[in-house]
């Protein structure tokens, strides 16, 4: 045997180490990615709507306008919003706890 075993497990946690940095790279890559996108789509909402109601009235999107009769599009676009970063949250959270119980399945096979 090339190595004695201490050194084996040793070089196999600092490659598994490696790979799970990777993964959280890019992860985090994935999430940037999504977040500027969500930022642009805002970005255009709030772009077609001031050339819908006409200029200057993003600036007085303020509690007094959201009592008209024309609030119904921003209602409308925040329920979406809110419900996608919902969504989007809780879809993470649920692919992180499975990423928890995969690991913790592979720690629990190894001390086998």
């Amino acid at each position: 045997m090339k190595y004695d075993i201490e050194t084996s497990l040793g070089e196999i946690m600092k490659r598994g180490n490696a790979l799970t940095v990777k993964k959280h790279k890019k992860a985090a890559t994935l999430t940037g990615v999504l977040s500027g996108l969500i930022i642009c789509l805002m970005a255009t909402v709030f772009y077609r709507v001031n050339n819908f109601y006409g200029p200057g009235m993003i600036s007085s999107t303020y509690g007094s306008f959201l009592l008209s009769r024309e609030a119904g599009l921003y209602v409308f676009l925040s329920v979406i919003f809110f419900v996608l970063g919902v969504v989007v949250s809780l879809g993470i959270i649920k692919f992180n706890e499975g990423k928890k119980l995969k690991k913790e399945e592979r720690t629990n096979d190894k001390t086998r």
